[in-house]
């Protein structure tokens, strides 16, 4: 790679570094200046002579066992065996080949995606360790101020409560112990993770073809169960309380009181508004999405059309203006706008040119997300409310290729049919789907090829006794939001379906909330005439 000049500036400098998403070659200085850039700043950089190391390994020439001579280029996908020009035209001669590069390419770009993805974790999850550790030098001052209080209590009652002090020690270390495994397993966890990418990537750099054939689908697996056990749920704070009680010989373990122990993720957890957009109506956002740019699409209750406004309020676009009844907005990774448009039973496409399509679906569409693979789904319900569903009805996940050519349905949930789907998201961590039914209260969650994980029925908590499913959203770290409007609060689940915390409620918020979007660490939320961005997680603070 000698002698390759910066593509980017005018001064002749030798290129050093090669952006991966840009494939521009880059001096220092536009180096540095990519990285600043907020429309590069997450772009990877590689040096040069990681490029030339990876090339060479790319295109290093494997020779056939059979014929020393020949060189292996071809993959021969009936026998599944790297071939020679001479195997292919005898032994394998009428079998269906390819090229051995076309074939592992997709597997090699395949593969360097998840590892990026992997490598994109590791800086928050560093941080993670940090805000634990200040979490346990906080826990420390606060256990030792019980244990001041204990020892009081102890000397009010003399001898007698030598033995109870002793037992209450012995809990305060034990929970003390648990922190510390925890802790430690954490680390450990999390060392492990970074070991494993590394490991993976070596070996991706270090492959042949064949070997990519051969044991990409494998490794493939090995990455995505990283990724899917990947140490990212929130770790509980345990709050140690010291409750004293009245002195009385006869019931003296209940007079030096017991240890309260608590578990929570606020530590963690840290809710900031970071700004409001006036949408200027006194009406409900009934739905959103967040593009890439930044730019927020809604539609509003009772209002025509779908509006598009920037993060000053400004609104830039009117789309669909005569469409009423919009129940969904989702936007694929081409700029493609989806719109839900629930009385006429279709959902209109509009490109970036602005060029509209419908999809007629014979159903009433609700809530849209756009899978792993490019695919649409669409909540595909036969009533226009819950309010009317009979339990003859067949309610529906339909998923579709962009241009409408229906590919399949999700009927049933691990063997039980759907109630009424409504709302639907791809989790950013892992690409399962997630699917809301507002009249089972629950939401299920899928693997990205449709194989059931799990259910999580809001009220089986105690805290969401009352809650109503009325929107979902997932982060890029696996979290699920979902929307409630009885209680009008946000709450937030791991990947897994288990509940965290109630990221926003009435207290924070102070009006109703409707619909939720995210932008992977970010949180919008649409209210009455209004959308707010909170920051959540306390890692992102500075």
């Amino acid at each position: 790679m000698d002698g390759v000049l910066c593509e980017t500036c005018t001064e002749n400098n030798p290129a050093l570094r090669k952006c991966v998403q840009c494939r521009q070659m880059l001096c220092q200085n536009c180096s540095d200046i990519h990285q600043k850039m907020r429309i590069s700043s997450n772009h990877n950089l590689e040096s040069l002579s990681q490029q030339d190391v990876r090339f060479q390994r790319a295109n290093k020439v494997q020779f056939c066992l059979k014929h020393p001579k020949e060189s292996l280029v071809f993959l021969c996908r009936q026998c599944n065996l790297p071939l020679c020009l001479h195997c292919k035209l005898s032994t394998h001669e009428g079998h269906v080949t390819e090229g051995l590069k076309d074939a592992a390419d997709p597997i090699r770009e395949h593969l360097s995606k998840l590892i990026q993805k992997c490598k994109s974790y590791l800086p928050y999850l560093t941080k993670r360790i940090t805000i634990i550790t200040a979490a346990d030098k906080e826990n420390e001052v606060q256990e030792q101020q019980v244990v001041h209080r204990i020892k009081d209590q102890i000397e009010a009652i003399k001898q007698e409560l030598d033995k109870v002090f002793d037992n209450l020690k012995v809990q305060l270390q034990h929970e003390q112990g648990k922190k510390d495994r925890e802790r430690d397993m954490l680390r450990t966890n999390i060392a492990q993770f970074a070991s494993d990418v590394f490991s993976v990537e070596n070996w991706l750099d270090q492959s042949f073809h064949w070997d990519l054939i051969k044991d990409g689908n494998s490794i493939q697996t090995r990455v995505q169960t990283m990724l899917d056990n990947s140490p990212t749920s929130i770790f509980k704070k345990t709050s140690v309380e010291f409750q004293v009680g009245q002195i009385n010989r006869d019931l003296l373990k209940k007079m030096v009181g017991f240890l309260n122990v608590t578990e929570t993720g606020v530590h963690e957890i840290s809710v900031t508004r970071l700004l409001t957009l006036n949408v200027g109506t006194d009406m409900l956002v009934r739905c959103l999405c967040v593009t890439k740019e930044k730019k927020i699409m809604l539609s509003k209750l009772w209002h025509k059309g779908v509006f598009v406004y920037d993060q000053e309020s400004n609104l830039q676009d009117e789309m669909v203006r005569h469409s009423q009844d919009i129940d969904s907005i989702t936007v694929d990774d081409d700029g493609n706008a989806f719109i839900s448009i629930r009385h006429e039973k279709k959902v209109i496409k509009i490109d970036r040119t602005k060029q509209l399509s419908v999809l007629p679906l014979g159903l009433y569409p609700r809530g849209l997300a756009i899978l792993a693979d490019g695919s649409l789904a669409i909540c595909a319900v036969q009533t226009a409310t819950y309010r009317t569903y009979q339990k003859n009805h067949c309610n529906m996940i339909m998923i579709c290729n962009n241009d409408g050519t229906r590919k399949g349905d999700i009927l049933t949930i691990n063997n039980m049919p759907l109630a009424y789907p409504h709302r639907i998201a791809l989790n950013g961590l892992n690409d399962n789907i997630v699917i809301g039914d507002r009249l089972l209260g629950s939401f299920f969650i899928l693997g990205r090829y449709g194989n059931y994980i799990s259910t999580t029925k809001l009220t089986s908590y105690p805290k969401l006794t009352y809650s109503v499913i009325t929107d979902i959203a997932c982060d890029k770290f696996g979290h699920i939001f979902v929307a409630d409007g009885n209680v009008h609060d946000i709450h937030m689940f791991d990947s897994k379906g288990a509940f965290l915390y109630t990221v926003v409620g009435r207290d924070i918020l102070c009006d109703q909330v409707c619909s939720i979007a995210s932008d992977g660490n970010t949180l919008w939320v649409g209210s009455v005439g209004m959308v707010h961005r909170y920051r959540y997680l306390k890692c992102f603070e500075n």
